[in-house]
């Protein structure tokens, strides 16, 4: 049982971005991606991390630095091209345009001892970034943010990816992408549909909304300044899985998830001591 284990075994799959804001500098680029963001929180939460990700290994020494010097293990996909995403804040809606795309990661790229952990953490930022066969992984609480697969021409998760969403305990969506992946479902009837356990919605200042077999959750807001909001959703879901994987009901688990997103909005260090804080 994951929750009497004092160190969870977590993996996180995706591309390491090149991340660029629009506006800032020219050359100013910043790690990104799930790997990074989930795959710090989680190291910072306690967990051993393994992350396998895609990547130039001309960049590699770079945007995979702070993973590494948080202890972090990595499998690094040799890769033609590195994931470079463009970002912009300010609009009605916070744009995120994939200019460059690292090649697909594969089930056959992750180690065989690291398929089987605690928590599989699955961070696609555009439709053929994560094969959907890297869904086998399975593991104890496997979440998956739909966020980058809405990111392709269609605007909608494709079908290949549709078919082994079931096989994830917990489904994230934010407020703004909801309608695309709902397609005129409620979203009780689109949880049910999909076979999905459990599927997030995240709202920003007015908190998130959990769905379950069980019935629908509110989770309320965490009051924060923010300092910057890229990689909040991918640390909620950190927080989320964490808290669920260590036996918390989904109220609970999204209330902590809520606050841990807090700690990074506001660029705190999210860490153990936090945690316990939090948990009271």
């Amino acid at each position: 049982m994951p929750a009497a284990r004092a160190r969870l075994r977590v993996l996180v799959v995706g591309s390491v971005s090149r991340d660029l804001e629009r506006g800032a500098p020219a050359g100013i680029q910043v790690p990104g991606g799930v790997v990074t963001h989930a795959g710090l929180a989680h190291a910072g939460l306690g967990a051993v991390v393994r992350v396998v990700t895609s990547l130039r290994p001309a960049d590699a020494r770079v945007l995979l630095a702070p993973l590494r010097a948080a202890g972090v293990a990595v499998r690094a996909r040799r890769s033609r091209g590195t994931t470079t995403c463009l970002n912009a804040y300010g609009g009605d809606e916070d744009l995120h345009e994939v200019t460059e795309r690292s090649d697909a990661i594969r089930l056959a790229d992750v180690p065989r001892a690291w398929r089987r952990s605690d928590i599989v953490q699955l961070g696609p930022l555009h439709p053929r970034d994560v094969m959907p066969d890297v869904s086998a992984c399975g593991g104890a609480f496997c979440g998956l943010d739909v966020q980058g697969l809405l990111r392709g021409p269609r605007r909608e998760v494709p079908q290949t990816w549709l078919r082994v969403l079931g096989g994830c305990h917990v489904v994230q969506v934010s407020a703004s992408d909801a309608p695309r992946l709902l397609a005129g479902d409620s979203l009780e009837r689109w949880r049910r549909r999909m076979g999905v356990r459990e599927l997030v919605v995240t709202r920003g200042a007015q908190g998130a909304v959990v769905v379950t077999e069980r019935g629908c959750v509110s989770i309320p807001p965490t009051r924060v300044v923010v300092g910057h909001p890229t990689g909040a959703g991918d640390v909620f879901l950190a927080g989320y899985l964490q808290g669920r994987a260590r036996g918390l009901p989904p109220a609970r688990a999204g209330r902590l998830a809520a606050r841990t997103a807090a700690l990074h909005l506001a660029r705190r260090r999210v860490s153990r001591a936090a945690w316990r804080r939090l948990l009271g």
